[in-house]
């Protein structure tokens, strides 16, 4: 059954409209780096699933040094191509593959999103080093 689902989810990415999804999936994954980058946790909360992901989560990741460093200088992402895209009671799932950050390919991003009328909202990042 997993295979099926699997062979489903790759069918669903060659399907018309699934790079249209990927695509919005990714602007909107570059938009709240680009707002962290530039400490407007407000905004890029905005941009996420409120129940799955938290202003104060946003402030604290920000408040590590460590962490606000790997946007300095933010310019974009060099997106990896594909994706993974579920739909499931209604409600769709967009996995996007981990990528890396203009400029820096040390520094890797990984985001899952939801689609909330319409719009695709972040339930899930990670921003690292890959050293």
């Amino acid at each position: 059954m997993k295979a099926a689902f699997t062979l489903l989810v790759l069918a669903a990415l060659c399907g018309c409209g699934m790079g249209a999804q990927v695509d919005s999936g990714r602007d909107t994954s570059a938009r709240f780096l680009e707002l962290m980058a530039l400490k407007k946790y407000q905004q890029a909360h905005e941009l996420c699933a409120g129940e799955t992901v938290s202003l104060d989560d946003l402030k604290a990741w920000a408040a590590d040094p460590g962490n606000l460093s790997l946007l300095r200088d933010f310019a974009g992402v060099d997106w990896s191509s594909g994706g993974q895209l579920a739909t499931q009671d209604g409600m769709s799932t967009l996995r996007l593959p981990e990528s890396t950050l203009k400029g820096r390919p040390d520094v890797k991003v990984n985001f899952t999103l939801r689609k909330d009328d319409d719009t695709w909202k972040i339930i899930g990042f990670a921003i690292k080093s890959g050293r």
